[in-house]
């Protein structure tokens, strides 16, 4: 086969019109998603970016997430406060009545005492 009929069998083979308008198209389409993908790769990127700043704006401004107000400088001093609770001291005695038949014990020193209760198994906390 002599060069001249090489170069017709190509030029048949890869120079119709059909062979150029499908290599325009084919590549038209990859080009295009191409494109698509770098697309959503930078709105993916953006969005990874953004919900953090969100996310702090929210907490700033967001009235149920910010600090608690505090109360006026003419509030009664915390004293004050202690000495108008309603809370009642009840003696030993008082509190094992309110337990009937329980088998118990105050341990510790006075003011600092616990209450156990010594009929059941001892409670086990999980590791």
């Amino acid at each position: 086969m002599t060069d001249e009929d090489k170069n017709h069998l190509l030029e048949s083979i890869l120079g119709s019109e059909d062979l150029d308008h499908l290599r325009q198209e084919t590549l038209s389409r990859g080009l295009q998603e191409m494109r698509r993908r770098r697309h959503r790769l930078l709105a993916g990127r953006a969005f990874v970016m953004a919900v953090p700043v969100l996310l702090l704006a929210t907490m700033v401004f967001h009235p149920r997430l910010q600090a608690p107000i505090q109360a006026p400088a003419s509030a009664p001093p915390a004293q004050a406060a202690k000495a108008e609770s309603k809370v009642e001291y009840i003696t030993a005695d008082q509190l094992f009545a309110l337990f009937p038949n329980r088998p118990m014990a105050l341990v510790g020193k006075p003011g600092q005492q616990q209450l156990i209760v010594l009929d059941g198994q001892p409670e086990q906390t999980s590791q």
